[in-house]
């Protein structure tokens, strides 16, 4: 049998490369950015409250769900502050505002454009419509522009008089529902027996991967979900609103392209005008620089940066209370263009609403099938309670 030399001379690399044992380092570098500071966040805190609930010092994991709808209750007591919705002379006596409820006849009001007082004669709620008295007390009728304020003082009636009109305060139902999350990792039989470099079949490795998809999803879920329940099916389909679809009120500071420490302190005026001490604004990187740039670098409030649950929270103390700020990644998705994005959020009114806690179902493949598949499950969703004590904010 003749020889089968290729080459004479010294063996290289390139002699027989595909002799050449290969050199792979056995671990993978999996590139993993903290997308959901919110999530981590809102389920550790959730779970401490409901661990003191229970007396315990706490608790890994919680079922505070019982309906794939969760409702709570939520009532406005209103504000003594009405705005005129038109111009009026000085003789006018009906005007229109943007809220009539909360006033009633004997009502003092002052106008603070022009420092005039009026009496409220009578209320028409129909058409938000105030009747009054011009000039009750020293200053003289005066025009009163569109969009001016108009203060509730007190009350006046003469002596002997009836009890006054009573005010009733509705309470309003506020509902979410519960969205089944679920995401799976399989292997045929052949490939798990088969060495990879890496331990690509190892399932468990593969189960942290997958775990990872499974909370992004639910991050953006929680704050872009729609609130929908879908009944064309055997069975209804539910989807969790997001915090995005609960503010949908005044609660919103746009700042034009550009931040501002004033722009600032107003959004944060904002979202403490209805109570509450401390608020968690979660940001962008595009918001997180603005702050940075024209916020944290120009105040004397600023306070060091700090590990809260696991995440750094930098917090700052505004005149109105106090603003923790976090980066989550997660809201970069959803910016338009290079508008950063924000959400100051006061967690002592959140929850995550469990009725399934997250957890890996083993072999949930079909009979027969010649490999495994294993299943994340989880059923919750999140209550957010009185949305004015909360905000928004985009560049």
């Amino acid at each position: 049998m003749a020889l089968n030399i290729a080459t004479r001379g010294a063996v290289s690399t390139a002699t027989q490369s595909t002799l050449v044992k290969r050199q792979v380092e056995e671990e993978v570098y999996r590139l993993r950015a903290n997308v959901a500071a919110f999530v981590n966040l809102l389920r550790l805190t959730t779970h401490e409250r409901e661990a003191k609930a229970q007396g315990r010092k706490s608790t890994s994991k919680i079922i505070n769900c019982t309906n794939p709808k969760f409702e709570w209750l939520e009532q406005d007591v209103g504000t003594p502050v009405a705005v005129t919705q038109a111009a009026y002379a000085a003789g006018d006596t009906d005007i229109v505002v943007d809220e009539s409820d909360y006033f009633t006849a004997g009502d003092v009001l002052h106008v603070v454009s022009t420092g005039e007082q009026l009496l409220v004669t009578v209320v028409t709620t129909g058409t938000d419509t105030l009747t009054v008295t011009r000039s009750y007390g020293t200053i003289a009728a005066a025009a009163i522009a569109s969009g001016a304020s108009i203060v509730l003082l007190g009350n006046c009636f003469e002596e002997g008089s009836a009890a006054t009109t009573p005010k009733a305060f509705a309470t309003g139902e506020a509902y979410n529902y519960t969205q089944i999350f679920k995401d799976a990792v399989d292997i045929t039989r052949t490939a798990e027996q088969t060495q990879h470099y890496g331990s690509v079949n190892d399932l468990k490795k593969r189960r942290r991967d997958v775990w990872d998809q499974f909370i992004q999803a639910r991050a953006r879920q929680y704050w872009f979900g729609q609130r929908n329940i879908d009944v064309t099916g055997t069975n209804p389909k539910r989807i969790t609103g997001g915090v995005n679809e609960f503010l949908t009120g005044g609660n919103l500071q746009a700042c034009a392209g550009s931040l501002t420490y004033t722009k600032f302190m107003d959004f944060s005026e904002m979202v403490y005008a209805y109570g509450g001490d401390e608020k968690t604004l979660f940001v962008d990187s595009v918001l997180l620089k603005a702050i940075q740039n024209e916020v944290l670098s120009k105040t004397q409030y600023q306070i060091e940066g700090q590990k809260q649950f696991g995440l750094k929270i930098m917090k700052l103390v505004t005149p109105f209370g106090d603003m923790g700020i976090v980066h989550d990644r997660t809201l970069g998705y959803f910016r338009s263009g290079n508008n950063g994005l924000g959400f100051a959020l006061e967690l002592g009114l959140i929850d995550e609403m469990v009725m399934q806690p997250d957890s890996w179902e083993a072999n949930v493949q079909v009979p027969g099938v010649d490999g495994k598949k294993d299943q994340v499950l989880g059923e919750a969703g999140i209550k957010i309670r009185l949305p004015l004590r909360h905000g928004k904010i985009t560049l």
